[in-house]
Parts: structure tokens; sequence; C-alpha cells
């Protein structure tokens, strides 16, 4: 997108933004994803649900932070409504000062014969197979009548298995597209593979690291029954606990750059409470956990999707944290508020959400009309 932003005169600090406030916010709201499936990893610990898939999907509409975080990027760019520092850098962008680290045009080769297609079609029958996959081993062609529904087979599915076959057949199908039309060699394709492998690593560890953690936590040292009994001792009216869930999922995600660890850390820990204390609250609970910890994982400065979407745009790290800390911020306010509300109105989905869209949409407003008249003041280019 670098070409494209660039040529109409997008900061590369807004570019980074973008980018980075499309990755996690969207991965926590996609069925189909390996986020899905570790998220019921962590909750099949726990026993509280059936299907942790069908609860991973109903929580969906209570993940108030990836839903906001959407939102305002769709303000963002269809509206320009941008304030704080990346007002400035916007108006830097217009004047041809763009803040990339590299003003000059990236120097990776470009293929001589890919096509759109190259990349759309491998990435399409991944998501088909993976949604066929997840029907076949959930029983929608079994003998098992009550399960000759969609929602009842995605609900007894194995998201894990079937997300194996959609990459399978996602990277076969990319065989068979390149190779003879010889854009890649045989080597320089497993060579790639290879690389793809390597880069999950990372998260296959974290997720191991996580499921240790998550078992001393519950079954040596009895975290959720420690927490169950301070809380019940101490009178914390249960209403307030997707708020307290949804800033300590924030910090602890923000202190450690992970939003996965910071899953496997909370998960076995909040849902015994929230079963305990106020089970009508059960599910904004959960979706506090992950907005919180995909919250904390946006905005960290030592988080890899914050710095490889800092290093994706060409733009200097600091300053890619520094501009949109504020919309994080802003967006997380934003969320708060709606999870006190839901805990208010015991689960009022409609309410905390609704009020939730119409303040972070006013204050938007409000900042970019403050932010517009403070430039307009300032010699912007002075201070560059």
């Amino acid at each position: 997108m670098k070409p494209i932003t660039d040529r109409h005169h997008v900061s590369r600090a807004k570019l980074a933004y973008i980018i980075d406030a499309t990755a996690a916010p969207i991965c926590i709201i996609a069925p189909i994803s390996s986020w899905a499936a570790a998220v019921g990893s962590y909750l099949k610990n726990t026993g509280a649900f059936d299907s942790e898939f069908k609860a991973f999907i109903t929580a969906i509409p209570y993940n108030f932070y990836a839903i906001l975080s959407l939102l305002m990027v769709f303000l963002l760019c269809v509206f320009s409504l941008d304030f704080g520092p990346m007002a400035k850098q916007e108006v830097l962008a217009e004047r041809g000062f763009l803040g990339g680290l590299d003003e000059q045009k990236d120097s990776l080769a470009q293929p001589k014969s890919g096509r759109v297609a190259d990349m759309i079609v491998p990435i399409l029958v991944l998501i088909v197979t993976a949604i066929l996959g997840m029907l076949y081993n959930g029983g929608y062609w079994s003998n098992d009548p009550s399960l000759h529904t969609i929602t009842a087979a995605l609900g007894n599915c194995v998201a894990a298995q079937a997300l194996v076959w959609g990459s399978f057949a996602g990277i076969i199908t990319a065989l068979f597209m390149y190779i003879p039309r010889k854009i890649m060699t045989f080597k320089e394709f497993m060579d790639n593979f290879t690389k793809g492998m390597q880069q999950m690593i990372t998260s296959g560890c974290i997720l191991m690291l996580a499921w240790t953690i998550g078992g001393v936590c519950r079954d040596l040292l009895s975290t959720p029954v420690f927490v169950k009994t301070f809380i019940e001792t101490t009178g914390l009216p249960g209403a307030l606990l997707p708020a307290l869930v949804f800033i300590l999922a924030a910090f602890l995600s923000f202190s450690t750059g992970t939003s996965w660890g910071t899953f496997g850390i909370l998960i076995p820990i909040i849902i015994p409470v929230a079963q305990s204390i106020c089970p009508e609250l059960l599910l904004s609970s959960l979706a506090a956990t992950l907005a919180g910890s995909v919250f904390g994982d946006h905005c960290s400065p030592i988080s890899d999707t914050t710095i490889l979407s800092s290093a994706g745009a060409g733009v200097n790290h600091l300053t890619h944290v520094s501009t949109q800390m504020i919309y994080a911020l802003t967006v997380a306010g934003c969320s708060l508020i709606g999870y006190l509300i839901i805990g208010i109105t015991n689960g009022n989905l409609l309410l905390s959400l609704g009020t939730s869209i119409f303040i972070l949409c006013i204050f938007t407003f409000i900042m970019h009309r403050r932010s517009k008249t403070i430039l307009n003041k300032k010699d912007i280019c002075s201070t560059k």
C-alpha cells in the first residue's frame, strides 16, 4: 500500500496505524482463524462452555474494543477526522513530507508475471476449505440429525484441525498456480514455505508457555479460587467485573507485549470467577478479557504487531507508537464506558455498545475540530 498512500499524500504514520488497527482487532473477531482456536484451547480447560467455538462466536458482539477500532479506522479514512499528533503528520504529508524512513521507492524486486489472482485464489481456497472442514468434523454430514444445522456443526467442530486442512489446501493451490507458470522455482517455493513456518515459531512458543502458566496458576497456585474469594470477601460489586477485567487485561498485555499470553493467564482465572460472582456477565467478562488483551497488544511498543506495522509502513517506530496512542486510548476509553454500562444493566448489549459508538463518534468529531483549529494557528513546517 505504500506506493498508493504516498501518491495520495497519506502519511506513513497513518498507514502504520491502519495496518495495526486492522490486524489484531480483526483476528479476535474472526471465527476462521488461529486466534479462535487458541482462545478455544484456553476455554476448554475451564469447563464453562459446552462448545468453546460457539462461546467464541457468541462473545464477538461484546468485544467492544475490536468493533470500535474498526469503526475508528472507518471514521478517520472516510471523513479524515485526524487529531492529536497524527493530524500534524497528515498536514506534513499534504506538503510532501510523508514521514517515511526512506523517501525513495522500495528496493524489493517486483514480480514480472504476478497477478492479483495469485494472492486471492489461495486465500479463498484456505477460507472455503477451513469452513467446509469445520462443518465436516462438526458432524454436519454425520448420522446425527441434531448436527445437521450450520450453527450446531460449527459449535461441535474442532477448529484447529479444519485450519490445518485449509492451510494445506491453500499451499497446494499456490504450488500449482506458481510453479507451472514459473513465477518461482520449486526450491524458492519450499524456501518461502519454511520461512512462513519460522515466523509462527514465536506464536507457538507463546501459546505453549501460556498453557504452562495457565496450568500452574489454575492447578498449583489455585489462583481462580484466590481471586474468587478475594472478590467475595471485599464486597466488590459483580457489575464492575467486565470493566475491571478489561483494565487488568490491558495492563498485562501492554506490559508483556503479547495478547496470546494474556489470554492464557487470565481466561482460566476470570471465567470461574465470573461463573461464581455474576453468571449473567460471563460472556461479557470473556469478551472484556479478549478486548483488553488486544488493546494492550495494539499500542504496546514491544508488541510484535506494533513493531511489524511500523516496519511495514516504513516509519520510525516511536513515531508510530506516539501517533496511534491517542487513537487507541480513545477507543479503549469508550470501550470501558461500554463495559461499565453492560455491568450495570446486567448484559444489555444494545445499550452499552450503542452508547460506546455514540461517544466515540462525538469525541472524534470534537477532537478533530479542536486539532484543526490549533494547527491553523501554527506553522507546521517550522516544527517539522
